[in-house]
């Protein structure tokens, strides 16, 4: 299951830390490739850069299992996605979780200060410190694909290999390939 996260402004961090946490422990129970924490983005950054039928796929194919409000906004900030798959609807009346139980109010709550921006703070400064380590060193992971993290204050998403790439050049390749034979649909 690949995972695409969006949390309250400033908190990605430590939502982030969290649930890798929770990811080391799957490995106990040999469930680590089970989930991949793809991508993260808070409130600060919903529009998606990557303005491209790569990722344009991306965010119309998730299915959000929570906070179908901040949902909402992420899917109107990325209209963009229209260009690429116009006949795409997004379907505004999916039956999504909200509240949640009383530990996760508690844990919001704690958070829900200087100190939890502090500590996001420090949990975005050590993880890319530590993931441009890993890049320098050259490590790879478990499937052999060299690690790679991309972060920025309000964001974190990986790119092993530079996957995205790759397909986007496979996309343009068979585009050429059809638009040199059949010029006819192209005018």
């Amino acid at each position: 299951i690949d995972f695409f996260i969006i949390t309250r402004a400033n908190r990605l961090w430590i939502a982030r830390t969290i649930l890798h946490v929770f990811k080391k422990f799957t490995f106990l129970v040999g469930k680590e490739n089970f989930f991949c924490m793809n991508y993260f983005v808070d409130e600060e950054a919903l529009i998606i850069p990557e303005k491209n039928i790569y990722t344009a796929v991306e965010i119309v194919t998730l299915l959000p299992l929570a906070g179908t409000f901040t949902l909402n906004k992420f899917f109107e900030k990325n209209n963009w996605t229209k260009k690429w798959l116009p006949c795409y609807e997004y379907k505004r009346n999916l039956k999504t979780a909200e509240g949640g139980s009383g530990f996760k109010k508690f844990i919001e709550w704690a958070f829900d200060s200087r100190a939890g921006e502090k500590l996001d703070n420090l949990l975005y400064r050590w993880t890319t410190r530590r993931w441009q380590k890993k890049e320098q060193q050259g490590r790879k992971n478990s499937k052999g694909k060299v690690m790679n993290l991309v972060t920025g204050r309000h964001f974190s998403k990986s790119n092993p290999e530079t996957f995205q790439e790759k397909i986007l050049t496979r996309y343009r390749d068979k585009i050429a390939w059809y638009f040199n034979d059949y010029p006819q649909y192209f005018d």
